[in-house]
Protein backbone atom coordinates (compact mmCIF):
# COMPACT_ATOMS: atom_id res chain seq x y z
CA UNK A 1 0.00 0.00 0.00
CA UNK A 2 1.49 3.33 -1.06
CA UNK A 3 1.89 6.32 1.24
CA UNK A 4 -0.86 8.28 -0.53
CA UNK A 5 -3.25 5.37 -0.31
CA UNK A 6 -2.51 4.88 3.39
CA UNK A 7 -3.31 8.55 4.03
CA UNK A 8 -6.62 8.25 2.19
CA UNK A 9 -7.61 5.10 4.07
CA UNK A 10 -6.68 6.73 7.39
CA UNK A 11 -8.68 9.82 6.38
CA UNK A 12 -11.78 7.72 5.73
CA UNK A 13 -11.31 5.80 8.98
CA UNK A 14 -10.98 9.05 10.95
CA UNK A 15 -14.03 10.44 9.14
CA UNK A 16 -16.18 7.46 10.07
CA UNK A 17 -14.98 7.49 13.68
CA UNK A 18 -15.74 11.20 13.89
CA UNK A 19 -19.23 10.68 12.52
CA UNK A 20 -19.84 7.89 14.99
CA UNK A 21 -18.72 10.01 17.93
CA UNK A 22 -20.68 13.04 16.77
CA UNK A 23 -23.88 11.03 16.39
CA UNK A 24 -23.43 8.71 19.35
CA UNK A 25 -26.82 8.12 20.90
CA UNK A 26 -28.33 5.83 23.47
CA UNK A 27 -30.40 2.78 22.55
CA UNK A 28 -33.49 4.76 23.62
CA UNK A 29 -32.91 7.68 21.23
CA UNK A 30 -35.58 6.92 18.63
CA UNK A 31 -38.02 5.61 21.22
CA UNK A 32 -37.66 8.95 23.04
CA UNK A 33 -38.24 10.90 19.82
CA UNK A 34 -41.26 8.76 19.00
CA UNK A 35 -42.79 9.19 22.46
CA UNK A 36 -42.25 12.96 22.54
CA UNK A 37 -43.89 13.31 19.14
CA UNK A 38 -46.82 11.31 20.51
CA UNK A 39 -47.14 13.65 23.51
CA UNK A 40 -45.82 11.32 26.21
CA UNK A 41 -44.22 12.90 29.27
CA UNK A 42 -42.05 10.47 31.22
CA UNK A 43 -42.14 12.52 34.42
CA UNK A 44 -45.93 12.82 34.26
CA UNK A 45 -46.22 9.07 33.64
CA UNK A 46 -44.24 8.42 36.82
CA UNK A 47 -46.18 11.18 38.62
CA UNK A 48 -42.98 13.06 39.39
CA UNK A 49 -41.67 16.62 39.01
CA UNK A 50 -39.06 17.20 36.31
CA UNK A 51 -36.29 17.68 38.85
CA UNK A 52 -36.84 14.23 40.41
CA UNK A 53 -33.65 12.39 41.29
CA UNK A 54 -32.88 8.74 40.61
CA UNK A 55 -34.00 7.64 44.06
CA UNK A 56 -37.44 9.23 43.60
CA UNK A 57 -37.71 7.73 40.11
CA UNK A 58 -36.97 4.22 41.41
CA UNK A 59 -39.47 4.64 44.24
CA UNK A 60 -42.20 5.82 41.87
CA UNK A 61 -41.43 2.99 39.45
CA UNK A 62 -41.76 0.33 42.16
CA UNK A 63 -45.07 1.77 43.32
CA UNK A 64 -46.62 2.21 39.86
CA UNK A 65 -45.27 -1.01 38.37
CA UNK A 66 -46.85 -2.99 41.21
CA UNK A 67 -50.12 -1.12 40.79
CA UNK A 68 -50.37 -1.59 37.02
CA UNK A 69 -48.58 -4.92 36.61
CA UNK A 70 -50.63 -7.19 34.31
CA UNK A 71 -50.74 -9.89 37.01
CA UNK A 72 -52.28 -7.49 39.55
CA UNK A 73 -54.36 -5.11 37.44
CA UNK A 74 -57.61 -5.76 35.58
CA UNK A 75 -55.56 -6.33 32.41
CA UNK A 76 -57.28 -3.76 30.22
CA UNK A 77 -55.46 -2.49 27.13
CA UNK A 78 -55.09 0.95 28.72
CA UNK A 79 -53.51 -0.43 31.88
CA UNK A 80 -51.20 -2.70 29.92
CA UNK A 81 -50.05 0.25 27.81
CA UNK A 82 -49.59 2.35 30.93
CA UNK A 83 -47.40 -0.37 32.44
CA UNK A 84 -45.26 -0.38 29.29
CA UNK A 85 -45.02 3.42 29.41
CA UNK A 86 -43.98 3.27 33.07
CA UNK A 87 -41.24 0.79 32.22
CA UNK A 88 -40.05 2.92 29.28
CA UNK A 89 -40.03 6.08 31.37
CA UNK A 90 -38.04 4.35 34.12
CA UNK A 91 -35.49 2.98 31.62
CA UNK A 92 -34.89 6.40 30.10
CA UNK A 93 -34.85 8.50 33.25
CA UNK A 94 -32.43 6.18 35.09
CA UNK A 95 -29.99 6.21 32.17
CA UNK A 96 -27.96 9.47 32.39
CA UNK A 97 -27.32 9.64 28.63
CA UNK A 98 -30.91 8.82 27.69
CA UNK A 99 -32.29 11.25 30.27
CA UNK A 100 -30.13 14.03 28.84
CA UNK A 101 -31.40 13.21 25.33
CA UNK A 102 -35.00 13.23 26.60
CA UNK A 103 -34.65 16.54 28.42
CA UNK A 104 -32.91 18.10 25.42
CA UNK A 105 -35.61 16.99 22.97
CA UNK A 106 -38.37 17.99 25.36
CA UNK A 107 -36.93 21.48 25.73
CA UNK A 108 -35.67 22.10 22.19
CA UNK A 109 -37.98 19.84 20.21
CA UNK A 110 -37.30 16.72 18.20
CA UNK A 111 -34.71 17.40 15.45
CA UNK A 112 -36.20 17.72 11.98
CA UNK A 113 -34.34 14.67 10.65
CA UNK A 114 -35.82 12.46 13.39
CA UNK A 115 -39.41 13.60 12.99
CA UNK A 116 -39.98 11.21 10.11
CA UNK A 117 -37.51 8.50 11.01
CA UNK A 118 -38.42 8.35 14.68
CA UNK A 119 -42.18 8.37 14.22
CA UNK A 120 -42.67 6.24 11.11
CA UNK A 121 -39.66 4.28 9.89
CA UNK A 122 -38.93 2.84 13.31
CA UNK A 123 -42.38 1.28 13.47
CA UNK A 124 -41.66 -0.78 10.38
CA UNK A 125 -38.61 -2.47 11.80
CA UNK A 126 -35.95 0.01 10.72
CA UNK A 127 -32.64 -0.19 12.63
CA UNK A 128 -32.15 2.07 15.64
CA UNK A 129 -29.02 3.56 14.09
CA UNK A 130 -29.17 7.09 12.76
CA UNK A 131 -30.26 6.80 9.13
CA UNK A 132 -27.77 9.49 8.09
CA UNK A 133 -24.93 7.50 9.63
CA UNK A 134 -25.97 4.37 7.74
CA UNK A 135 -26.14 6.23 4.41
CA UNK A 136 -22.86 8.08 4.98
CA UNK A 137 -21.06 4.85 5.88
CA UNK A 138 -22.56 3.10 2.86
CA UNK A 139 -21.44 5.85 0.48
CA UNK A 140 -18.02 6.05 2.11
CA UNK A 141 -17.35 2.31 2.05
CA UNK A 142 -18.68 2.01 -1.51
CA UNK A 143 -16.39 4.86 -2.60
CA UNK A 144 -13.41 3.28 -0.89
CA UNK A 145 -14.06 -0.12 -2.47
CA UNK A 146 -14.45 1.52 -5.89
CA UNK A 147 -11.19 3.40 -5.34
CA UNK A 148 -9.31 0.23 -4.33
CA UNK A 149 -10.73 -1.63 -7.33
CA UNK A 150 -9.63 1.16 -9.70
CA UNK A 151 -6.10 1.06 -8.28
CA UNK A 152 -5.97 -2.72 -8.62
CA UNK A 153 -7.32 -2.53 -12.18
CA UNK A 154 -4.79 0.15 -13.12
CA UNK A 155 -1.86 -1.83 -11.74
CA UNK A 156 -3.08 -4.96 -13.51
CA UNK A 157 -3.26 -3.13 -16.84
CA UNK A 158 0.22 -1.66 -16.28
CA UNK A 159 1.56 -5.12 -15.51
CA UNK A 160 0.04 -6.51 -18.71
CA UNK A 161 1.38 -3.57 -20.74
CA UNK A 162 4.91 -4.03 -19.36
CA UNK A 163 4.88 -7.71 -20.20
CA UNK A 164 3.93 -7.03 -23.84
CA UNK A 165 6.46 -7.68 -26.63
CA UNK A 166 6.31 -4.05 -27.78
CA UNK A 167 7.20 -2.69 -24.34
CA UNK A 168 9.97 -5.23 -23.81
CA UNK A 169 11.45 -4.27 -27.19
CA UNK A 170 11.44 -0.56 -26.26
CA UNK A 171 12.99 -1.34 -22.88
CA UNK A 172 15.75 -3.43 -24.51
CA UNK A 173 16.56 -0.61 -26.93
CA UNK A 174 16.65 1.95 -24.11
CA UNK A 175 18.99 -0.25 -22.05
CA UNK A 176 21.60 -0.10 -24.78
CA UNK A 177 22.32 3.47 -23.68
CA UNK A 178 21.43 3.00 -20.01
CA UNK A 179 21.94 -0.56 -18.73
CA UNK A 180 20.50 0.29 -15.30
CA UNK A 181 17.20 1.50 -16.72
CA UNK A 182 14.29 -0.39 -15.16
CA UNK A 183 11.38 0.96 -17.19
CA UNK A 184 10.52 3.32 -20.00
CA UNK A 185 7.65 5.82 -19.93
CA UNK A 186 4.43 4.91 -21.70
CA UNK A 187 0.81 6.06 -21.74
CA UNK A 188 -2.35 4.06 -21.24
CA UNK A 189 -5.50 5.20 -23.00
CA UNK A 190 -8.82 5.13 -21.19
CA UNK A 191 -7.43 4.40 -17.75
CA UNK A 192 -5.51 6.35 -15.12
CA UNK A 193 -4.32 5.91 -11.57
CA UNK A 194 -7.12 7.07 -9.23
CA UNK A 195 -6.31 9.95 -6.90
CA UNK A 196 -7.96 11.87 -4.07
CA UNK A 197 -10.61 13.23 -6.43
CA UNK A 198 -12.07 9.75 -6.59
CA UNK A 199 -12.95 10.11 -2.91
CA UNK A 200 -14.82 13.35 -3.56
CA UNK A 201 -18.31 11.75 -3.34
CA UNK A 202 -17.76 11.33 0.40
CA UNK A 203 -17.01 15.03 0.84
CA UNK A 204 -19.92 16.07 -1.39
CA UNK A 205 -22.31 13.85 0.53
CA UNK A 206 -21.12 15.12 3.91
CA UNK A 207 -21.79 18.77 3.03
CA UNK A 208 -25.64 18.62 3.07
CA UNK A 209 -25.50 16.29 6.05
CA UNK A 210 -23.77 18.83 8.28
CA UNK A 211 -25.82 21.66 6.80
CA UNK A 212 -29.14 20.09 7.78
CA UNK A 213 -27.82 18.79 11.10
CA UNK A 214 -27.17 22.27 12.40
Amino acid sequence: MSGIMRKQVLFLAALFVGIGLALAASDHYYKIADDILNGKDYFAILELPENADERAIKKAFRRLSLKYHPDKSTGTAEETQLFLDISAAYSVLTDPVARKEYEDMKQNGVPFAERYYGRYARRYGAPVHDLRTVVVLFVGISTLLKYLYQRHRYRKVVQIAKSSAHYQKRLAEARKTDPDLKEVPFELGGISLPGWRDLLPVVVFMAPYYFFKF
